[in-house]
């Protein structure tokens, strides 16, 4: 069984863009595109952020707080 998305169970836009990042490793490619993945999601944070309006960008903060907070409750157990 090869790898792909032969029943389309994935969006396209995100093996299009992830193949514009294939390098000429497999770990090679994994970092530059979890590295990628970690950019765009910060800078769609400091998008959002920087149009609130002043008395609203705690929501921005607050939430990103409680998102990492339940990842390391995920991820952390995983690991040990």
């Amino acid at each position: 069984m090869g790898a792909g998305n032969f029943s389309g169970l994935y969006p396209p836009l995100i093996y299009l863009t992830m193949r514009l990042l294939d390098g000429p490793t497999i770990g090679t490619s994994v970092l530059v595109m979890k590295l990628a993945n970690r950019l765009s999601c910060v800078d769609m944070e400091n998008v959002l952020f920087g149009l609130l309006h002043a008395h609203r960008r705690p929501i921005v903060l607050w939430s990103t707080a409680l998102f990492i907070v339940a990842l390391g409750m995920l991820i952390v157990p995983s690991t040990i």
